[in-house]
Formats: C-alpha cells, structure tokens, sequence
C-alpha cells in the first residue's frame, strides 16, 4: 500500500501549484476534475483544491542533497523568506541535525514547508 495523493487546500489553486512546482522542480500536470496537479514522484500527486477557509497544514519534502542545493537556490533566487524553524521562517538560515540540513518556509496560503535531507540517518 502506497499514498497517492494529497489535497492541499488554497485560496488560488492554479497560483499555489505553480509555486509549488517553481520553487520544488515538481512536474505541474494542470487540470484534473476540479483539481490542479503537481506530479511529486511516480506515486505521489500533490492536489491543490480552491477553498474559502482552511487551516495551514505542515508539508515536510525529503529530497538527496543535490535536490536540496536545487531548491534552495531558487528560493533565495526569488528572494522567498525562508528559516531554520517552523516558528522562524524568515531567518535565512539552514538548521543542521547529526549531518543532515533542512530549512522551513510559507507557501501562498500559509503552508508550511519543509525541505530536508536524511541521507546520514
């Protein structure tokens, strides 16, 4: 048994997907029944949903180092806050954990976002 998919609630769920997939390097798939679609890996389909009101949500994305490096890059391109916790998201600082790195930052919505390696655990 295996995930398939995730609906993440947005208040503008074509904006919210293309974010995601811009700042991860996901695969944006477009229109799926009311949904858009960001392709995470072969078995994995993130689902952004348009909604009124929603709770933000803690999205945590383990990736190898490289991917990593990736990621980062283009959000300090873009100039995106991003932080070593998830109470400081705005600190432009990476934390480090027993040889693995990780960083936290919002989404559109208020999202929370993780990007971490856990190659050394």
């Amino acid at each position: 048994m295996r995930l398939d998919h995730t609906i993440i609630p947005s208040s503008d769920k074509e904006a919210n997907a293309r974010f995601y997939a811009d700042c991860l390097g996901l695969k944006y798939c477009g229109d799926y029944t009311h949904f858009i679609v960001v392709k995470m890996n072969s078995g994995l389909k993130l689902l952004f949903d348009t909604r009124s009101q929603f709770e933000p949500h803690h999205y945590a994305f383990q990736c190898s180092t490289e991917e990593y490096d990736a990621v980062l890059a283009r959000i300090k391109k873009s100039a995106h806050p991003f932080g070593d916790s998830p109470v400081n998201r705005t600190n432009s600082r990476e934390y480090f954990y027993e040889g693995d790195k990780g960083f936290y930052f919002d989404d559109k919505d208020g999202h929370i976002l993780e990007v971490i390696t856990q190659e050394n655990s």
